[in-house]
């Protein structure tokens, strides 16, 4: 179905990462944006989905089809971001749900690595490298990363996350072409906007699949505009996902200090205030070591070893991961 393809297209982009755009940064942002999720099957593709499931609870189908009918009901459901950068990359990533209280954060202070929800805290190796199965905070930062370099760089990103390369662009007319094996790009800019679109592919139900750049925002006081809105339709022309940027402003070297630093049980924090965590998940060592805080003030202590079976047991990471989907699908009746 073309939109599996498509999803399948879209997570394969959300491996590969952006070009470096914020080396040029002459000092940290703070960036606040929203991604919409809309419904965007076509009715057949809805249709058959539900015959799929119909009478069967754990079909592997059945969460996608609850969300695509709730967004075709409600409108699409959002999630907030917020994330601090510098000159090195996205420090810090803030994902939230305000209504319903949950979050999801990721951070690196430049040695050590976390991820952090309400209730745990996961530390890593800053430089360490990424174990498959394993928590990476690198890779969360990087996904917020590619999302904004798509502004940054007026949509010329899309051509290094479908695998062509943004140097790949050459002009074509009044257009820019990026061609690879696997697909051709085409990029138009007509003065308010930036329209990208698959022209051709060895796949066929790619072409169509297309961006959209368009709006304006500027970087604090700078003078500086970017685009405001990124689009994302399918190769039916259906609006699958907009991502809009709120605001953009230069903060100081201490503020993206105290955004990174590494939270702490009895700690407070730039944005969440009062931790609420009990459970620190430390996987800095050869072992992975867990706390766990009661209320009384005792903490009672575990080690895993990672070649063993007993670690898969405290899956923070996991948690961490499945928070996204749950903020996504209770976040519905908030669209633009």
């Amino acid at each position: 179905m073309k939109w599996i393809c498509i999803w399948i297209l879209a997570l394969w982009c959300s491996l590969v990462s952006a070009e470096p755009w914020y080396e040029s940064l002459d000092e940290p942002l703070h960036i606040r944006y929203r991604v919409e999720f809309h419904a965007s099957m076509s009715n057949a593709e809805f249709a058959a989905m539900g015959r799929r499931i119909n009478g069967r609870p754990e079909h592997p189908d059945r969460r996608a089809y609850e969300m695509e009918r709730e967004r075709r009901e409600q409108g699409p459901s959002v999630v907030e971001h917020e994330l601090w950068v510098d000159h090195r990359g996205v420090r810090r990533s803030n994902t939230s749900n305000t209504d319903d209280g949950l979050y999801y954060d990721a951070g690196n202070n430049g040695k050590t690595g976390w991820m952090l929800t309400r209730t745990g805290l996961t530390l890593v190796d800053a430089d360490a490298p990424s174990v498959p199965g394993q928590p990476d905070p690198k890779a969360r930062l990087e996904d917020q990363t590619r999302d904004l370099g798509r502004f940054f760089t007026r949509g010329k990103t899309i051509a290094s996350a479908v695998g062509i390369g943004e140097d790949a662009w050459v002009a074509d007319g009044d257009a820019l072409v990026a061609q690879s094996e696997r697909m051709t790009l085409r990029l138009v800019e007509d003065g308010e906007g930036v329209k990208i679109t698959i022209t051709e592919a060895q796949n066929p139900e790619y072409v169509g699949t297309g961006w959209s750049l368009e709006g304006e925002i500027e970087i604090g006081d700078s003078g500086r505009m970017l685009p405001s809105v990124f689009n994302s339709f399918t190769a039916e022309g259906q609006l699958e996902q907009r991502v809009v940027l709120e605001e953009i402003r230069a903060i100081s070297d201490s503020e993206i200090k105290a955004a990174t630093r590494m939270p702490t049980v009895d700690g407070e924090d730039l944005v969440r205030g009062a931790f609420t965590f009990t459970t620190i998940q430390d996987h800095r060592g050869g072992e992975i070591v867990q706390e766990t805080h009661a209320p009384d003030g005792t903490v009672s202590t575990e080690r895993y070893n990672p070649s063993g079976r007993g670690w898969l047991r405290p899956v923070l990471w996991v948690l961490a991961g499945a928070i996204v989907v749950v903020l996504v699908w209770l976040r519905v009746r908030r669209g633009s």
